[in-house]
């Protein structure tokens, strides 16, 4: 049996430590303002260890002892680095010294409230008088903060497999087993660190190589998934992100309390220190000639100096690799004709032959491309359906024009063809890849949702409608090899020769062109966007970082605005990003704003002048209390994005005014108590996503909204479903997971007969589904994971014949499926795991 004293000791300790940390925050002079924000949300801390320091299980106390750590970490940073005269920086380092510590109070803080939202679960489990689980319950807990509180937040604690193409030539093949030689002979055993460059022409395939040896079994199997580690450097290689990105590989989190603050010097002599201790293969992909603080990129980088260890380089330039005196250099050779013959072909004709009279010019094209993988693969995608000669004659003559310049400018050529032979709203989909930092998964979500605020899909009326044209333009796109879309279609990549044909498409463009309107400048580090011309349409500062963010910025054309991961500096200030009052004063176009992870702490009132604006997008905002008022002037906005802002209190009266809003997304906003008055009047709502808002009770006129097709309620803990639910006749996606205190569905739901999807998981007092769900007819997915109190399910439940998944993983009370489950012809998916009360299946689950 556990101390019954050991949950007070933890709690006292955890009050003396919450003391310390109040008391030097006091005394603290810089990161003043990260300090006061830490502080206010400690003291909301304190209510939340004197409730559970009296429940004396491991659940709580692991939580006390989490959050020991926390404050532990919190103090050392503070005192080191807040308190204490320290050498003045001279120069613009001293803004970047002084963000690399409020950036760790930001990450402590964070921390420190994902805990709080963890002892809100915590607190509303032991309420209801669960049996303690231990560890169990602190996992599920852990994971419902994971899905609630931050449910965009990406880690990288895993071994992730790279993608590949499905198709690589046999000559590729041979190069790559050269690689793998080299990797494995000197890997072997512990003999002295070596760094192999592996050197090709842009487009060549270095990259493909690369990611096929990270994913080969032999290799993984030499040095463990643990030990092998990727990191794209490219062009705008910035050193203290890069030595983070290492760090992080290590997961003992030293660089992060005692390093991230320091010089780069020291940062590199502790990453060489700390790689000492390991054998690992760090692959080093697109490095450039590049230099900082007067030595080259790759001094900088070359820490991988355990016994045993292999640094891969992958570049253009042969300079990168003498500098790091690589021991083994593998050239990535252009295609031989046959090789880059049938590459060509199964891209331009499926895999088969040339039409009949095509075959010589096609070849002829085939050679324009000088064997460049990249090149075959982007120009036969475009001719892709070009079966008559005057086609393949008119793209003869295109490379012609570009005949005898160097190699580089004919490559631009080759892929600026395929970009020319795009329709108008193609290209400039294309283009906006350039606004997006390299190498960037790129939500497809938030490109339809810019495209679609600037209008590029004239013709589509509806929402939906815009997304199917979005979808398609992208899987057109990917069609002739101009990006890559994942498997799930959820994120698209594009290689970075391709988006250096975008850049300079942009950079070249005359005046009038819709490119010569975008300034896309992703990843820079700026003194000011006052020097921004004011002529610009679309201006995109994703992930830079900037020194000055001046009042009435004049931009009056401007209608997208990309501020996503802004980093604000102030001479004398930290991170939080200030705006002026009247920083919108200029942007009286501005259609779609996108100030997404970023440390704002309010709007400025001045963006009640926006009219225009259509889509605002402020999730993961952490510091954001509260809306401006005004913001209800904003009449002509349809989009308004909230989730993962968890220090946001209220919603400010009057947003029932927002006429035109169809999706509002308020996922994750944890502190949000209450909904104001006058949802109802939200006519033209058809998404609602309220998950992990710990409301007592939804607002009343739900039921009004008849537009509605998604409402997502998971993790709200309400004491029950708001009545009249079963009037949202348009419904197509409910989530109602995480859903505890509720014990069954009501009988209404039958109603919401155009339902598609239904989410129970986690319904741990789930005791029976009503026996009409049958008369869901729609509905094709169904997830019941983790109802462990349902023993099982109700009759009838295999009329639902449109039913394609059927989770039923972890129901550890299911004895049995129903006979007749074998009727289920649509169904493709079925998950039984961790059902460990199912003695036997059904003997028709077989026709399944």
């Amino acid at each position: 049996m556990a101390d019954p004293v050991s949950g007070a000791v933890l709690g006292a300790a955890v009050g003396l430590l919450l003391t310390e940390v109040t008391n030097a925050i006091k005394k603290a002079y810089r990161c003043k303002q990260n300090c006061e924000k830490l502080q206010s949300t400690l003291k909301s801390v304190e209510p939340h260890v004197k409730k559970l320091e009296v429940h004396d299980n491991d659940t709580c106390r692991t939580w006390l002892e989490d959050l020991k750590g926390l404050l532990k970490e919190a103090l050392q940073i503070i005192e080191k680095h807040c308190i204490k005269n320290r050498t003045v920086i001279r120069s613009f380092f001293r803004y970047v010294n002084k963000a690399r510590v409020s950036s760790r109070i930001l990450d402590v803080h964070l921390r420190i409230k994902e805990k709080i939202g963890e002892a809100n679960i915590l607190m509303l489990v032991l309420v209801q008088d669960i049996d303690d689980k231990g560890m169990f319950l602190l996992q599920e807990t852990n994971d419902m903060v994971r899905t609630l509180i931050s449910p965009t937040m990406e880690t990288s604690s895993g071994f992730i497999t790279q993608d590949l193409p499905a198709n690589i030539v046999s000559f590729e093949n041979d190069t790559f087993e050269e690689l793998k030689s080299q990797v494995k002979t000197n890997g072997d055993g512990m003999g002295d660190p070596v760094t192999i460059g592996l050197r090709g022409a842009g487009g060549a395939g270095k990259t493909l190589l690369a990611k096929m040896l990270y994913n080969d079994p032999d290799i993984q199997a030499q040095y463990g998934t643990d030990s092998i580690f990727w990191i794209t450097i490219g062009q705008d290689a910035i050193l203290p992100s890069l030595y983070l990105t290492m760090a992080k590989f290590l997961k003992d989190g030293v660089f992060e309390r005692e390093y991230a603050s320091r010089n780069e010097e020291d940062q590199r002599t502790y990453l060489i220190s700390a790689f000492k201790k390991k054998k690992v293969l760090l692959i080093l992909d697109d490095v450039w000639k590049q230099y900082s603080h007067g030595h080259s990129m790759m001094e900088w980088l070359d820490v991988a100096k355990g016994l045993g260890s292999v640094t891969l380089v992958t570049t253009r330039d042969n300079a990168v690799l003498t500098s790091t005196k690589a021991k083994e250099t593998v050239v990535v050779p252009l295609l031989p004709k046959s090789e880059a013959w049938k590459l060509f072909c199964y891209h331009a004709f499926g895999a088969g032959r040339p039409p009949q009279g095509l075959e010589k010019i096609a070849k002829d094209v085939c050679k324009q491309c000088g064997g460049l993988p990249l090149a075959l693969v982007v120009i036969g995608g475009t001719m892709y359906d070009a079966m008559e000669l005057c086609q393949w004659k008119f793209a003869m003559s295109r490379f012609k024009e570009s005949q005898g310049e160097n190699p580089y400018e004919i490559l631009f050529h080759r892929m600026k063809f395929s970009y020319d032979k795009l329709d108008d709203v193609k290209k400039k989909c294309f283009l906006y890849f350039a606004a997006f930092p390299e190498d960037a998964r790129i939500p497809t979500e938030k490109l339809f949702s810019i495209w679609q605020a600037e209008q590029l899909f004239v013709d589509c009326n509806e929402d939906e409608e815009a997304f199917y044209k979005g979808m398609t333009t992208l899987i057109s796109l990917a069609d002739q090899s101009l990006i890559e879309l994942s498997e799930d279609g959820k994120t698209a990549t594009i290689h970075d020769v391709l988006r250096d044909l975008a850049i300079r498409i942009i950079d070249e463009a005359k005046s009038g062109d819709w490119a010569s309107e975008c300034y896309f400048k992703p990843g820079k580090v700026l003194k000011t966007i006052s020097e921004i011309p004011s002529n610009k349409k679309r201006i995109s500062l994703i992930g830079s970082i900037i020194q000055d963010l001046p009042g009435n910025f004049q931009v009056p054309q401007l209608q997208v605005l990309l501020l996503c991961g802004l980093t604000h500096y102030i001479e004398d200030r930290e991170i939080p990003l200030k705006t002026s009052k009247d920083f919108f004063g200029g942007m009286n176009n501005l259609l779609y704003l996108d100030f997404s992870e970023t440390s704002l702490e309010k709007l400025p009132e001045g963006i009640k002048e926006l009219k225009a604006l259509t889509s605002l997008n402020l999730s993961e905002c952490f510091y954001l209390e509260e809306l401006p008022k005004g913001i209800e002037e904003l009449k002509a906005l349809t989009s308004l994005n909230l989730s993962g802002c968890s220090s946001l209190k209220e919603l400010p009266k009057g947003i029932e005014e927002l006429k035109a809003l169809t999706s509002l997304n308020l996922s994750g906003c944890s502190s949000l108590k209450e909904f104001p008055k006058g949802i109802e009047e939200l006519k033209a709502l058809t998404s609602l996503n309220l998950s992990g808002c710990f409301l007592k009770e939804l607002p009343k006129g739900i039921e009004e909204l008849k537009a509605l097709t998604s409402l997502n309620l998971s993790g709200c803990f309400l004491k029950e479903l708001p009545k009249g639910i079963e009037e949202l006749k348009a419904l197509t996606s409910l989530n109602l997971s995480f859903f505890s205190p509720l014990k069954e569905l009501p009988m209404g739901i039958k109603e919401l007969k155009a339902l598609t999807s239904l989410n129970l998981s986690r319904w741990r007092n789930l005791k029976k589904l009503p026996e009409d769900i049958k008369e869901l007819k729609a509905l094709t997915s169904l997830n019941l994971t983790g109802c462990s109190s349902l023993k099982v399910l109700p009759k009838g439940i295999e009329e639902l014949k449109a039913l394609t998944s059927l989770n039923l993983s972890g129901c550890s009370s299911l004895k049995e499926l129903p006979k007749g489950i074998e009727k289920l012809k649509a169904l493709t998916s079925l998950n039984l795991a961790g059902c460990s009360s199912l003695k036997e299946l059904p003997k028709g689950i077989k026709e399944l």
